[in-house]
């Protein structure tokens, strides 16, 4: 494996994993750093006491799949682990109701309206 990339991406998350897929599409060697491991089917908890084994804390011995920031005034459930934050979801995403896909007052000079629609996407659900 070489050790020289074009780019390199930090996290295998929902942003991570698109940007190295089209990155590497378009021809760059691209090498992505994720500092969790990869989680098979079936290796999620099923019951509350599996949960410990799936918290990140080095210094209590668990690299588990996430672990829990806090800030003064917010908090974050961070994934770690080959997918992250997609972990979390356990890889399942809720299909939006067609509102969310309509730009009702756009915002002069705002952002384009989004080029795809419910009806589009709606194939690529399980």
């Amino acid at each position: 494996m070489s050790e020289h990339f074009q780019a390199v991406i930090v996290g295998s998350g929902f942003g991570g994993s698109v940007m190295a897929y089209r990155l590497a599409e378009a021809g760059y060697r691209v090498c992505v750093l994720e500092r969790g491991k990869r989680y098979p089917p079936g290796s999620f908890p099923r019951a509350p006491h599996e949960m410990k084994r799936n918290f990140w804390d080095p210094s209590a011995g668990l690299y588990g799949m996430f672990n829990l920031w806090s800030f003064p005034g917010a908090g974050a459930l961070v994934a770690s682990g080959l997918g992250g934050g997609s972990l979390i979801y356990a890889n399942v995403l809720i299909r939006k109701d067609e509102h969310w896909f309509v730009e009702e007052d756009p915002v002069a000079g705002g952002s384009r309206p989004w080029p795809v629609s419910r009806a589009e996407l709606d194939p690529h659900y399980a």
